[in-house]
């Protein structure tokens, strides 16, 4: 008995003093603001930097998406996919990572599996997603690196973010909505395709139809 209660004690000295991922990640943000978090092709970000970008898309996709929401991120391993990922969970969406080396017959099928409310590329993808996107009535695509920059998130003022919970009737209700617009799209496949518009909060582009 003696021996298990000891057990117990060490155990919980070494206990992590968070619970999830961004728990994690907030107290590295929090504790080392200065460390260097992410290096890629010559560009650094500390911690703070990048707790900074991953803020300010979390903000922006709370504008849109509804927590529960899929977040298709099409995008290579960069620091881009990164903010992305957290940025996403911080929103309390689910990212679904899809491989930017795909093909668009390849990526069409995955697409249309999760059924993303936004997808994430890259400029050398955009042409790609942009027009899957379209075919399978994806409202949102964003292109890092094109509608907006790491920098850009970077530099952001800081403001505060409501804290958001799920609501499985609203997203439920979502989910139909989006499956009975993805059908109807298919109904109109001769339908001279929509253009292009960058949002007010210029981090998604939308279907806008003459």
């Amino acid at each position: 008995m003696m021996k298990t209660e000891l057990l117990l004690e060490t155990t919980a000295e070494f206990a992590a003093p968070v619970s999830t991922l961004c728990d994690m990640f907030d107290r590295a943000v929090a504790t080392k603001p200065r460390t260097v978090a992410l290096r890629h092709l010559g560009v650094a970000l500390t911690y703070q930097e990048m707790g900074r970008a991953v803020a300010a898309l979390a903000r922006r996709f709370s504008l849109t998406l509804v927590p529960g929401e899929v977040i298709a991120l099409v995008l290579p391993n960069s620091i881009e996919f990164q903010i992305s990922y957290f940025a996403a969970l911080k929103a309390l969406t689910a990212p679904a990572l899809l491989n930017p080396l795909y093909p668009a017959a390849q990526l069409a099928p995955l697409l249309r599996d999760v059924a993303p409310r936004a997808v994430l590329c890259a400029p050398a993808t955009r042409d790609i997603v942009t027009r899957l996107a379209y075919e399978l009535g994806i409202p949102n695509v964003v292109c890092l690196g094109r509608d907006v920059s790491v920098r850009d998130l970077v530099a952001e003022p800081t403001k505060p973010m409501s804290l958001r919970t799920a609501d499985p009737d609203r997203f439920r209700r979502a989910v139909l909505q989006r499956r009975y617009n993805r059908n109807s799209q298919g109904c109109r496949a001769h339908a001279r395709p929509p253009r292009l518009r960058r949002s007010l909060h210029g981090t998604h582009l939308s279907e806008t139809h003459r």
